[in-house]
């Protein structure tokens, strides 16, 4: 017996990521959180694909602001 489900997946990569981003928003807590952090917080959550760990994340005041820095330098 064949199976007639079908599936349309996305094949375009930049899509993959706009829609992995955007579950990752619907479905993490960033409350609270600097532009700067929850886009860590976001990253963080989309390599190890664990919306939960983002409350185990935490950054000191200026980390963002010093890490932009020295990757500018």
């Amino acid at each position: 017996m064949r199976n007639s489900v079908t599936y349309q997946y996305i094949k375009d990569p930049q899509k993959i990521e706009q829609e992995s981003f955007k579950q990752i928003r619907e479905l993490t807590e960033l409350d609270g959180l600097s532009t700067e952090q929850q886009q860590v917080v976001m990253r963080i959550v989309h390599s190890v694909g664990i919306p939960s760990i983002a409350k185990q994340v935490r950054c000191s005041e200026r980390a963002c602001q010093n890490a932009l820095k020295a990757l500018a330098s």
